[in-house]
């Protein structure tokens, strides 16, 4: 008796362990499935985690183009050494494979390790990724771009014909006639004519001399000079428009080429605080400002709160302070409003962490 009692308990006891080992993996991995994949923007760098030892070893993402092209999907390892397996699929709305990757390849431009995918997808609307991992864990950073030029469309088999019409059609009788009388340049397989551009004798349009009415503009800021022009026979002999000379003083040009200065997305900090020099993994360019992600993260003391600075050639760049939105373990998003291209142009990031 004591023995099927011990035998029940014991089983009541596992079954405890598993449907808590289960709440903790939905818990942690709240996009394994499809029908709760997490959704992104097209250009949007977003930041996660796979950790298949403790449970969340597949992400579902889920994205919406505005058109067809060709899907470009980068996924970029933290820690590559340390993902075992990697791969990632793009699938339609159905849920149909289009691409799928497990190759990793180094970036020669910053040395980082990612999984890049191309696809060409005929419709717009609802796509997902899928990305998995078969051991260990790692953080990454997953970004879907379209590139909806005509490059990428598939071209016809044979391009179309095009016939070029001008004037009358060949051999009619009236096509030299019309074509001249009309001002258009006669083409030679279409009726004959030298296909040299009309002049005022034949009804072309000539524009005005200065001594006949017209204006003399001279660059931005100098002396605008306007003929007036009289068709009196008294004051046309020869030819030439009479009339006065009107002088216009221009106080400048109205237009101004000087750029905008680019003001810091935020305040500097205040108090005490920790420098952490950092290098770059992501530059991604947003409708305003640029969307960045650094090597360093909570191991490396950096804290909620942080800030930083980047230098071109030893000084700030313009509007070049950036705000820390998103802190992993060895890597962190943050935000600046300086130029995408400024950035890529960078020699050193330093993060301000706050002191605890």
């Amino acid at each position: 008796m004591n023995h099927k009692k011990i035998k029940i308990l014991v089983t009541i006891l596992i079954a405890f362990i598993m449907m808590a080992a289960c709440s903790s993996d939905s818990a942690t991995d709240k996009d394994s499935r499809r029908a709760f994949a997490m959704k992104i923007a097209v250009g949007e760098m977003v930041l996660d985690r796979l950790m298949p030892l403790d449970g969340d070893a597949c992400d579902w993402k889920m994205f919406f183009l505005p058109s067809a092209g060709e899907i470009n999907l980068d996924v970029y390892i933290d820690n590559p050494k340390e993902l075992y397996g990697v791969e990632a699929s793009i699938y339609d709305r159905f849920g149909i494979s289009l691409a799928s990757g497990k190759s990793l390849v180094v970036d020669e431009k910053t040395g980082n390790t990612l999984l890049n995918l191309k696809v060409f997808t005929p419709e717009a609307g609802l796509h997902y990724v899928k990305i998995s991992a078969k051991s260990g864990r790692s953080e990454y950073s997953v970004q879907v771009k379209l590139d909806s030029s005509e490059e990428v469309f598939v071209a016809p088999k044979e391009p179309p014909i095009f016939e070029l019409y001008v004037g009358s059609p060949a051999g009619s009788e009236d096509d030299a006639n019309s074509s001249n009388n009309s001002g258009l340049v006669p083409g030679n397989s279409a009726g004959g004519g030298s296909g040299e551009l009309p002049d005022d004798v034949s009804g072309g349009l000539v524009l005005p001399s200065p001594t006949a009415g017209g204006i003399v503009s001279p660059s931005p800021g100098g002396t605008t000079i306007v003929q007036d022009y009289d068709s009196s026979p008294k004051n046309n002999s020869g030819g030439g428009g009479g009339g006065s000379v009107k002088t216009i003083e221009n106080k400048g040009s109205a237009v101004t080429t000087q750029a905008e200065t680019v003001k810091p997305i935020c305040s500097d900090l205040k108090g005490n605080y920790t420098t952490i020099e950092a290098d770059i993994i992501i530059v991604t360019k947003k409708t305003k400002g640029t969307q960045i992600k650094l090597n360093k993260g909570k191991k490396h003391g950096v804290h909620e709160g942080s800030v930083g600075d980047i230098y071109v050639n030893g000084k700030i760049l313009e509007g070049g302070r950036f705000k820390v939105t998103k802190i992993f373990d060895t890597s962190l998003q943050a935000e600046t409003n300086a130029n995408a291209d400024d950035v890529n142009k960078a020699s050193k990031f330093v993060v301000k962490s706050p002191d605890e």
